[in-house]
Protein backbone atom coordinates (compact mmCIF):
# COMPACT_ATOMS: atom_id res chain seq x y z
CA UNK A 1 0.00 0.00 0.00
CA UNK A 2 1.53 3.91 -0.26
CA UNK A 3 1.89 3.92 3.49
CA UNK A 4 4.51 0.82 3.49
CA UNK A 5 6.24 2.33 -0.19
CA UNK A 6 6.37 5.86 1.46
CA UNK A 7 7.90 4.10 4.69
CA UNK A 8 10.06 2.20 2.59
CA UNK A 9 11.00 4.81 0.50
CA UNK A 10 11.80 7.40 3.79
CA UNK A 11 13.79 4.43 5.34
CA UNK A 12 15.66 3.94 2.25
CA UNK A 13 16.33 7.90 2.35
CA UNK A 14 17.45 7.54 6.10
CA UNK A 15 19.63 5.05 5.64
CA UNK A 16 21.15 6.43 2.75
CA UNK A 17 22.26 9.68 4.68
CA UNK A 18 23.21 8.04 7.78
CA UNK A 19 25.33 5.36 5.55
CA UNK A 20 23.51 3.16 7.93
CA UNK A 21 22.65 0.76 5.30
CA UNK A 22 27.07 0.31 5.74
CA UNK A 23 27.23 -2.08 8.84
CA UNK A 24 29.36 -1.71 11.48
CA UNK A 25 32.66 -2.71 9.17
CA UNK A 26 31.42 -0.53 6.33
CA UNK A 27 29.05 -2.45 2.90
CA UNK A 28 29.77 0.36 0.40
CA UNK A 29 33.72 -0.04 0.57
CA UNK A 30 33.14 -3.53 -0.16
CA UNK A 31 30.47 -3.00 -2.91
CA UNK A 32 33.24 -0.47 -4.14
CA UNK A 33 35.86 -3.18 -3.93
CA UNK A 34 33.83 -5.81 -5.90
CA UNK A 35 32.83 -3.31 -8.72
CA UNK A 36 36.20 -2.50 -9.34
CA UNK A 37 37.00 -5.78 -10.40
CA UNK A 38 34.18 -5.03 -13.84
CA UNK A 39 36.87 -2.50 -15.05
CA UNK A 40 36.26 -2.56 -19.24
CA UNK A 41 32.90 -4.54 -18.60
CA UNK A 42 31.21 -2.95 -21.76
CA UNK A 43 34.56 -4.43 -23.90
CA UNK A 44 35.17 -7.30 -22.37
CA UNK A 45 32.46 -8.91 -20.27
CA UNK A 46 35.17 -10.26 -18.02
CA UNK A 47 33.00 -11.10 -14.54
CA UNK A 48 34.68 -12.21 -11.37
CA UNK A 49 32.94 -13.94 -8.14
CA UNK A 50 33.99 -12.05 -4.79
CA UNK A 51 34.99 -14.12 -1.74
CA UNK A 52 34.79 -11.69 1.44
CA UNK A 53 35.41 -14.47 3.41
CA UNK A 54 33.24 -15.63 6.83
CA UNK A 55 33.41 -12.30 8.84
CA UNK A 56 31.03 -10.66 6.17
CA UNK A 57 28.20 -13.58 6.67
CA UNK A 58 25.98 -11.31 8.81
CA UNK A 59 26.86 -8.41 7.44
CA UNK A 60 25.87 -9.50 3.48
CA UNK A 61 24.09 -12.67 4.04
CA UNK A 62 21.75 -12.98 7.55
CA UNK A 63 21.36 -9.32 8.00
CA UNK A 64 18.51 -8.75 5.65
CA UNK A 65 20.17 -5.96 3.86
CA UNK A 66 18.99 -8.11 0.67
CA UNK A 67 15.84 -8.50 1.18
CA UNK A 68 15.68 -4.67 1.92
CA UNK A 69 17.33 -3.93 -0.90
CA UNK A 70 14.73 -5.59 -2.90
CA UNK A 71 11.99 -4.83 -1.32
CA UNK A 72 13.28 -0.99 -1.70
CA UNK A 73 13.77 -1.53 -5.72
CA UNK A 74 10.52 -3.27 -6.06
CA UNK A 75 8.96 -0.37 -4.13
CA UNK A 76 10.56 2.15 -6.91
CA UNK A 77 9.32 0.22 -9.68
CA UNK A 78 5.83 0.06 -8.54
CA UNK A 79 5.58 3.63 -7.72
CA UNK A 80 7.04 4.87 -11.35
CA UNK A 81 5.57 1.87 -13.33
CA UNK A 82 4.41 4.43 -15.64
CA UNK A 83 6.99 6.96 -15.68
CA UNK A 84 9.89 5.42 -17.92
CA UNK A 85 13.07 7.94 -17.19
CA UNK A 86 13.21 6.16 -13.68
CA UNK A 87 14.67 2.92 -14.70
CA UNK A 88 18.07 5.21 -15.36
CA UNK A 89 18.27 7.61 -12.12
CA UNK A 90 21.07 7.09 -10.26
CA UNK A 91 19.32 5.47 -7.15
CA UNK A 92 17.71 2.80 -9.40
CA UNK A 93 20.82 2.40 -11.14
CA UNK A 94 23.10 1.76 -7.93
CA UNK A 95 20.54 -0.37 -6.41
CA UNK A 96 20.59 -2.64 -9.87
CA UNK A 97 23.92 -2.80 -10.10
CA UNK A 98 24.49 -3.70 -5.87
CA UNK A 99 21.52 -6.55 -6.34
CA UNK A 100 23.56 -7.76 -9.52
CA UNK A 101 27.03 -7.84 -7.27
CA UNK A 102 25.17 -9.56 -4.66
CA UNK A 103 24.88 -12.74 -7.53
CA UNK A 104 28.47 -13.04 -6.96
CA UNK A 105 29.37 -14.16 -3.56
CA UNK A 106 30.73 -17.16 -2.71
CA UNK A 107 32.80 -19.51 -0.96
CA UNK A 108 33.42 -19.16 3.20
CA UNK A 109 30.76 -16.41 3.34
CA UNK A 110 28.17 -19.59 3.06
CA UNK A 111 28.39 -22.13 5.95
CA UNK A 112 29.29 -25.48 5.18
CA UNK A 113 25.95 -27.30 3.99
CA UNK A 114 26.27 -28.37 0.90
CA UNK A 115 25.54 -25.28 -0.70
CA UNK A 116 22.04 -24.82 0.60
CA UNK A 117 21.98 -21.18 1.67
CA UNK A 118 24.37 -20.31 -1.49
CA UNK A 119 21.69 -21.84 -2.95
CA UNK A 120 18.75 -20.01 -0.69
CA UNK A 121 20.55 -16.82 -1.13
CA UNK A 122 20.75 -17.14 -5.23
CA UNK A 123 16.98 -17.76 -5.24
CA UNK A 124 16.26 -14.98 -2.90
CA UNK A 125 17.84 -12.62 -5.72
CA UNK A 126 16.28 -14.28 -8.37
CA UNK A 127 13.04 -14.12 -7.32
CA UNK A 128 13.49 -10.34 -6.75
CA UNK A 129 14.96 -9.37 -10.57
CA UNK A 130 12.75 -11.81 -12.59
CA UNK A 131 10.15 -9.32 -13.59
CA UNK A 132 13.41 -7.71 -15.27
CA UNK A 133 13.55 -10.08 -17.76
CA UNK A 134 10.76 -12.24 -17.78
CA UNK A 135 8.38 -12.69 -19.75
CA UNK A 136 11.44 -12.19 -22.59
CA UNK A 137 9.04 -11.61 -25.33
CA UNK A 138 7.09 -9.12 -23.13
CA UNK A 139 10.20 -7.31 -22.05
CA UNK A 140 11.69 -7.51 -25.36
CA UNK A 141 9.11 -6.19 -27.46
CA UNK A 142 8.92 -2.91 -24.62
CA UNK A 143 12.24 -2.67 -25.19
CA UNK A 144 11.27 -2.31 -29.11
CA UNK A 145 8.29 0.36 -28.09
CA UNK A 146 10.88 2.77 -26.08
CA UNK A 147 11.44 1.52 -22.29
CA UNK A 148 14.82 2.11 -21.66
CA UNK A 149 16.31 -1.35 -21.83
CA UNK A 150 18.97 -1.22 -18.73
CA UNK A 151 16.99 -3.02 -16.25
CA UNK A 152 17.14 -6.02 -18.75
CA UNK A 153 20.80 -5.70 -19.18
CA UNK A 154 21.26 -5.85 -15.81
CA UNK A 155 18.68 -9.00 -15.58
CA UNK A 156 20.95 -10.48 -17.93
CA UNK A 157 24.05 -9.92 -16.06
CA UNK A 158 22.59 -11.40 -13.08
CA UNK A 159 22.36 -14.61 -14.77
CA UNK A 160 26.19 -14.49 -15.95
CA UNK A 161 27.12 -13.77 -12.10
CA UNK A 162 24.56 -16.94 -10.77
CA UNK A 163 26.46 -18.73 -13.58
CA UNK A 164 30.28 -17.78 -12.30
CA UNK A 165 28.84 -19.39 -9.29
CA UNK A 166 27.27 -22.67 -9.59
CA UNK A 167 27.06 -25.64 -11.75
CA UNK A 168 24.79 -25.76 -14.56
CA UNK A 169 22.47 -28.45 -12.74
CA UNK A 170 22.37 -26.01 -9.31
CA UNK A 171 21.41 -22.75 -12.35
CA UNK A 172 19.23 -25.12 -14.24
CA UNK A 173 17.23 -26.07 -10.72
CA UNK A 174 17.53 -22.82 -9.30
CA UNK A 175 14.39 -21.19 -11.29
CA UNK A 176 11.81 -24.29 -11.22
CA UNK A 177 11.63 -23.08 -7.43
CA UNK A 178 9.29 -19.89 -9.06
CA UNK A 179 8.96 -20.95 -12.27
CA UNK A 180 7.16 -24.20 -14.27
CA UNK A 181 10.95 -24.75 -16.56
CA UNK A 182 14.10 -24.25 -15.44
CA UNK A 183 17.23 -21.28 -15.84
CA UNK A 184 18.74 -22.73 -19.45
CA UNK A 185 14.83 -22.56 -20.68
CA UNK A 186 14.68 -18.99 -19.68
CA UNK A 187 17.96 -18.42 -21.04
CA UNK A 188 17.57 -19.94 -23.90
CA UNK A 189 14.61 -18.14 -24.81
CA UNK A 190 16.07 -14.75 -23.53
CA UNK A 191 18.98 -15.48 -26.47
CA UNK A 192 16.28 -16.05 -28.64
CA UNK A 193 14.58 -12.82 -28.47
CA UNK A 194 17.73 -10.96 -28.54
CA UNK A 195 18.76 -12.90 -31.88
CA UNK A 196 15.43 -11.97 -33.48
CA UNK A 197 15.68 -8.36 -33.05
CA UNK A 198 19.37 -8.42 -34.48
CA UNK A 199 18.17 -10.06 -37.28
CA UNK A 200 15.04 -7.63 -37.67
CA UNK A 201 17.30 -4.62 -37.06
CA UNK A 202 20.64 -5.25 -38.60
CA UNK A 203 23.00 -2.70 -37.97
CA UNK A 204 26.41 -1.82 -37.36
CA UNK A 205 25.85 0.52 -34.60
CA UNK A 206 26.04 -1.41 -31.32
CA UNK A 207 22.46 -1.62 -29.91
CA UNK A 208 20.65 -3.03 -26.75
CA UNK A 209 20.29 -6.51 -28.60
CA UNK A 210 24.60 -6.50 -29.39
CA UNK A 211 24.93 -5.58 -26.26
CA UNK A 212 22.71 -8.64 -24.31
CA UNK A 213 23.91 -11.36 -26.65
CA UNK A 214 27.31 -10.61 -25.56
CA UNK A 215 26.26 -11.27 -22.24
CA UNK A 216 23.85 -14.23 -22.68
CA UNK A 217 26.71 -15.65 -25.18
CA UNK A 218 29.34 -15.32 -21.99
CA UNK A 219 26.48 -16.43 -19.44
CA UNK A 220 26.64 -19.58 -21.90
CA UNK A 221 30.02 -20.31 -21.96
CA UNK A 222 30.91 -19.41 -18.50
CA UNK A 223 28.35 -23.02 -17.54
CA UNK A 224 28.97 -25.44 -20.24
CA UNK A 225 33.32 -24.31 -20.14
CA UNK A 226 35.01 -26.65 -17.98
CA UNK A 227 36.81 -24.96 -15.25
CA UNK A 228 39.60 -26.78 -15.44
CA UNK A 229 39.67 -25.61 -19.27
CA UNK A 230 39.74 -29.37 -20.84
CA UNK A 231 37.35 -30.15 -23.22
CA UNK A 232 34.95 -32.24 -21.40
CA UNK A 233 31.25 -31.70 -21.52
CA UNK A 234 28.70 -30.06 -19.34
CA UNK A 235 26.06 -32.38 -18.31
CA UNK A 236 22.61 -30.80 -18.73
CA UNK A 237 18.90 -31.73 -18.09
CA UNK A 238 17.23 -33.01 -21.00
CA UNK A 239 14.76 -29.85 -20.89
CA UNK A 240 18.18 -27.64 -21.26
CA UNK A 241 19.23 -29.65 -24.40
CA UNK A 242 16.07 -28.79 -25.92
CA UNK A 243 16.50 -25.04 -25.33
CA UNK A 244 20.73 -25.16 -26.23
CA UNK A 245 19.16 -27.26 -30.00
CA UNK A 246 16.45 -24.49 -30.22
CA UNK A 247 18.72 -21.63 -29.86
CA UNK A 248 21.37 -23.07 -31.68
CA UNK A 249 18.80 -23.82 -35.01
CA UNK A 250 18.03 -19.22 -34.29
CA UNK A 251 21.61 -18.81 -34.42
CA UNK A 252 22.20 -20.41 -37.41
CA UNK A 253 19.44 -19.03 -39.20
CA UNK A 254 20.48 -15.82 -37.84
CA UNK A 255 24.40 -16.12 -39.25
CA UNK A 256 22.93 -17.69 -42.65
CA UNK A 257 20.57 -14.71 -43.10
CA UNK A 258 23.33 -11.87 -42.42
CA UNK A 259 25.68 -13.84 -44.81
CA UNK A 260 22.83 -14.05 -47.58
CA UNK A 261 22.27 -10.68 -47.05
CA UNK A 262 26.11 -9.51 -47.08
CA UNK A 263 26.05 -11.07 -50.72
CA UNK A 264 26.15 -8.19 -52.78
CA UNK A 265 27.30 -5.66 -50.85
CA UNK A 266 30.22 -4.25 -52.31
CA UNK A 267 31.27 -1.64 -49.34
CA UNK A 268 34.74 -2.88 -48.47
CA UNK A 269 34.06 -1.30 -45.17
CA UNK A 270 31.33 -3.42 -44.22
CA UNK A 271 32.01 -5.59 -41.05
CA UNK A 272 30.87 -8.62 -42.14
CA UNK A 273 33.05 -8.97 -45.26
CA UNK A 274 36.06 -8.20 -43.55
CA UNK A 275 35.26 -10.02 -40.18
CA UNK A 276 38.40 -12.93 -40.63
CA UNK A 277 37.87 -16.51 -38.91
CA UNK A 278 40.12 -15.20 -36.19
CA UNK A 279 37.89 -12.25 -35.18
CA UNK A 280 34.76 -14.04 -35.36
CA UNK A 281 36.48 -17.21 -33.59
CA UNK A 282 35.61 -16.29 -29.91
CA UNK A 283 31.26 -15.75 -30.97
CA UNK A 284 31.65 -18.88 -33.33
CA UNK A 285 33.54 -20.91 -30.32
CA UNK A 286 30.30 -20.30 -28.11
CA UNK A 287 27.92 -20.97 -30.58
CA UNK A 288 29.64 -24.35 -30.52
CA UNK A 289 29.38 -24.98 -26.74
CA UNK A 290 25.61 -24.55 -27.49
CA UNK A 291 25.94 -26.90 -30.13
CA UNK A 292 27.76 -29.20 -28.46
CA UNK A 293 25.05 -29.46 -25.48
CA UNK A 294 22.40 -30.93 -27.86
CA UNK A 295 25.16 -33.00 -30.35
CA UNK A 296 22.75 -35.38 -31.12
CA UNK A 297 20.20 -32.99 -32.23
CA UNK A 298 22.89 -30.23 -34.03
CA UNK A 299 24.70 -32.92 -36.08
CA UNK A 300 22.17 -33.87 -38.24
CA UNK A 301 20.84 -30.48 -38.12
CA UNK A 302 23.93 -29.63 -40.02
CA UNK A 303 24.01 -32.06 -42.81
CA UNK A 304 20.56 -31.02 -43.11
CA UNK A 305 21.75 -27.65 -43.80
CA UNK A 306 24.84 -28.25 -45.90
CA UNK A 307 22.55 -31.08 -48.37
CA UNK A 308 20.13 -28.27 -48.79
CA UNK A 309 23.13 -25.39 -49.50
CA UNK A 310 24.34 -28.15 -51.76
CA UNK A 311 21.40 -29.21 -53.86
CA UNK A 312 20.72 -25.96 -54.30
CA UNK A 313 23.42 -25.28 -56.15
CA UNK A 314 23.29 -28.14 -58.63
CA UNK A 315 19.46 -27.46 -58.88
CA UNK A 316 20.54 -23.37 -59.57
CA UNK A 317 23.44 -24.31 -61.68
CA UNK A 318 23.64 -21.80 -64.89
CA UNK A 319 20.15 -20.41 -63.54
CA UNK A 320 20.44 -18.59 -60.79
CA UNK A 321 23.56 -16.86 -59.00
CA UNK A 322 24.90 -18.37 -56.37
CA UNK A 323 26.68 -15.51 -54.33
CA UNK A 324 24.13 -15.58 -51.45
CA UNK A 325 24.50 -19.80 -51.21
CA UNK A 326 28.27 -19.36 -51.55
CA UNK A 327 27.94 -17.14 -48.13
CA UNK A 328 25.68 -19.43 -46.39
CA UNK A 329 27.86 -22.17 -46.83
CA UNK A 330 30.75 -19.85 -45.99
CA UNK A 331 29.53 -19.25 -42.61
CA UNK A 332 28.36 -23.26 -42.30
CA UNK A 333 31.46 -24.06 -42.78
CA UNK A 334 33.14 -22.26 -39.80
CA UNK A 335 30.24 -22.90 -37.71
CA UNK A 336 31.17 -27.09 -37.83
CA UNK A 337 34.73 -26.92 -37.89
CA UNK A 338 34.33 -24.97 -33.89
CA UNK A 339 31.46 -27.72 -33.73
CA UNK A 340 33.57 -30.58 -34.67
CA UNK A 341 37.11 -30.04 -32.90
CA UNK A 342 37.17 -27.75 -29.86
CA UNK A 343 41.03 -26.43 -28.70
CA UNK A 344 39.99 -25.65 -24.85
CA UNK A 345 43.20 -23.91 -23.77
CA UNK A 346 45.32 -25.63 -25.91
CA UNK A 347 46.30 -25.29 -29.73
CA UNK A 348 45.83 -28.40 -31.07
CA UNK A 349 41.93 -28.85 -31.60
CA UNK A 350 40.72 -32.13 -30.11
CA UNK A 351 37.58 -34.15 -30.24
CA UNK A 352 35.29 -32.87 -27.49
CA UNK A 353 33.85 -35.17 -25.51
CA UNK A 354 30.08 -34.21 -26.12
CA UNK A 355 31.14 -35.60 -29.79
CA UNK A 356 32.78 -38.43 -28.01
CA UNK A 357 30.43 -39.88 -25.88
CA UNK A 358 26.84 -38.89 -27.50
CA UNK A 359 26.62 -41.54 -30.40
CA UNK A 360 28.32 -44.54 -28.24
CA UNK A 361 25.84 -46.51 -29.94
CA UNK A 362 26.46 -45.98 -33.39
CA UNK A 363 29.61 -48.76 -33.83
CA UNK A 364 29.39 -48.73 -38.11
CA UNK A 365 31.85 -45.85 -39.22
CA UNK A 366 29.88 -44.86 -41.99
CA UNK A 367 26.86 -44.09 -40.16
CA UNK A 368 28.34 -41.71 -37.64
CA UNK A 369 26.57 -38.87 -37.81
CA UNK A 370 30.31 -36.63 -37.56
CA UNK A 371 31.57 -39.10 -40.43
CA UNK A 372 28.62 -37.88 -42.30
CA UNK A 373 29.05 -34.58 -41.82
CA UNK A 374 32.40 -34.07 -42.67
CA UNK A 375 32.56 -36.73 -45.98
CA UNK A 376 30.15 -34.69 -47.56
CA UNK A 377 31.82 -31.39 -46.95
CA UNK A 378 34.82 -33.43 -48.38
CA UNK A 379 33.08 -34.52 -51.39
CA UNK A 380 31.47 -30.77 -51.96
CA UNK A 381 35.47 -29.76 -51.53
CA UNK A 382 36.90 -31.90 -54.01
CA UNK A 383 34.36 -30.45 -56.83
CA UNK A 384 36.75 -27.09 -56.57
CA UNK A 385 39.57 -29.56 -58.70
CA UNK A 386 37.04 -29.12 -61.28
CA UNK A 387 38.09 -26.01 -63.18
CA UNK A 388 34.16 -25.51 -64.71
CA UNK A 389 32.70 -25.99 -61.16
CA UNK A 390 35.99 -24.47 -59.60
CA UNK A 391 34.86 -21.26 -61.63
CA UNK A 392 31.35 -21.54 -61.15
CA UNK A 393 31.17 -22.06 -57.03
CA UNK A 394 34.56 -21.86 -55.90
CA UNK A 395 35.28 -18.35 -54.96
CA UNK A 396 38.18 -17.38 -53.72
CA UNK A 397 36.27 -16.50 -49.99
CA UNK A 398 34.97 -20.16 -49.74
CA UNK A 399 37.91 -21.74 -50.58
CA UNK A 400 38.82 -19.57 -47.47
CA UNK A 401 36.68 -21.55 -45.17
CA UNK A 402 37.45 -24.71 -47.02
CA UNK A 403 40.81 -25.26 -46.67
CA UNK A 404 40.62 -23.95 -42.95
CA UNK A 405 37.94 -26.59 -42.13
CA UNK A 406 40.07 -29.06 -44.02
CA UNK A 407 43.18 -28.28 -41.95
CA UNK A 408 40.53 -28.24 -38.98
CA UNK A 409 38.93 -31.24 -39.29
CA UNK A 410 42.31 -33.62 -40.98
CA UNK A 411 44.40 -32.26 -37.52
CA UNK A 412 41.41 -33.30 -35.44
CA UNK A 413 40.08 -36.45 -36.95
CA UNK A 414 42.86 -37.89 -40.08
CA UNK A 415 45.80 -37.17 -38.11
CA UNK A 416 44.78 -36.82 -34.80
CA UNK A 417 47.88 -36.72 -31.67
CA UNK A 418 48.91 -40.07 -30.62
CA UNK A 419 47.66 -39.45 -27.33
CA UNK A 420 44.05 -38.50 -27.90
CA UNK A 421 43.79 -41.52 -30.44
CA UNK A 422 45.69 -44.35 -28.63
CA UNK A 423 43.52 -43.46 -25.01
CA UNK A 424 39.73 -42.95 -24.14
CA UNK A 425 38.46 -41.16 -21.07
CA UNK A 426 36.79 -44.34 -20.08
CA UNK A 427 38.24 -47.73 -19.54
CA UNK A 428 35.16 -49.12 -20.57
CA UNK A 429 35.65 -51.29 -23.53
CA UNK A 430 32.64 -49.48 -26.09
CA UNK A 431 33.90 -46.37 -25.14
CA UNK A 432 37.27 -47.44 -26.63
CA UNK A 433 35.78 -48.84 -29.35
CA UNK A 434 33.65 -45.87 -30.32
CA UNK A 435 36.60 -43.98 -30.54
CA UNK A 436 38.54 -46.20 -32.62
CA UNK A 437 35.37 -45.62 -35.18
CA UNK A 438 35.50 -41.85 -34.89
CA UNK A 439 39.49 -41.39 -35.45
CA UNK A 440 40.46 -44.63 -37.28
CA UNK A 441 37.88 -44.41 -40.13
CA UNK A 442 40.39 -43.09 -42.79
CA UNK A 443 42.32 -46.61 -41.98
CA UNK A 444 39.79 -48.40 -43.66
CA UNK A 445 41.17 -49.38 -47.12
CA UNK A 446 43.70 -46.87 -47.09
CA UNK A 447 41.30 -44.43 -47.34
CA UNK A 448 43.19 -42.01 -44.92
CA UNK A 449 45.93 -41.83 -47.83
CA UNK A 450 43.64 -41.21 -50.56
CA UNK A 451 42.13 -38.17 -48.39
CA UNK A 452 45.19 -36.84 -47.64
CA UNK A 453 46.14 -36.63 -50.99
CA UNK A 454 43.12 -35.32 -51.78
CA UNK A 455 43.95 -32.47 -49.26
CA UNK A 456 46.89 -31.65 -50.60
CA UNK A 457 45.48 -31.20 -54.13
CA UNK A 458 42.88 -29.01 -52.98
CA UNK A 459 45.56 -26.65 -51.22
CA UNK A 460 47.60 -26.85 -54.43
CA UNK A 461 44.94 -25.27 -56.23
CA UNK A 462 44.21 -22.95 -53.91
CA UNK A 463 47.44 -21.77 -53.69
CA UNK A 464 47.92 -21.61 -57.52
CA UNK A 465 44.22 -21.27 -59.10
CA UNK A 466 43.57 -17.99 -57.94
CA UNK A 467 44.89 -14.00 -58.83
CA UNK A 468 45.41 -13.42 -55.36
CA UNK A 469 47.28 -16.26 -54.47
CA UNK A 470 49.13 -15.93 -57.82
CA UNK A 471 49.74 -12.88 -57.03
CA UNK A 472 51.29 -13.60 -53.37
CA UNK A 473 53.26 -16.22 -54.49
CA UNK A 474 55.05 -13.84 -57.61
CA UNK A 475 55.78 -11.49 -54.89
CA UNK A 476 57.30 -13.68 -52.81
CA UNK A 477 59.79 -14.52 -55.75
CA UNK A 478 60.56 -11.08 -56.18
CA UNK A 479 61.10 -9.39 -52.95
CA UNK A 480 62.18 -12.16 -50.91
CA UNK A 481 62.84 -11.48 -47.25
CA UNK A 482 63.16 -14.23 -44.42
CA UNK A 483 60.88 -14.07 -41.04
CA UNK A 484 62.95 -14.65 -38.33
Amino acid sequence: NEDARWMCGHTSRKKIRNEDIQGKVGVTSVVDKMWKVRACEKEEHKFFSEEPGSSWRGILVSSGHIGWLLSFYEALRQKFSCEGYWIDCPLAVSARKLIVQFYSLWGTIFPSDDGNTQKQHLLHLLSGIIAWIDPPDVVSTAIVNGKSESEFLDGCRALLYMATVTTVLVFDELLKSIRPYGTLSLLSALMCEVIKDLMANHTEEETWSWVARDILLDTWTTLLTPLDGSISHAVIPSEGIGAASHLFALIVESELRAASASAFNDENETDYLQASIAAMDERLSSYALIARAAINVTVPFLIRLFSEKFARLQQGRGFSDPTQTLEELYSLLLITGHVIADEGQGETPLVPDAIQFQFMDVMETDKHPVVILCGSIIKFAEQSLNPEMRASFFSPRLMEAIVWFLARWSTTYLMPPDENKGSASSDNHKAKHYKKVLLNFCEEDNQGKAVLDLILHISKTTLTSYPGERDLQVGKVEQPFVVQ
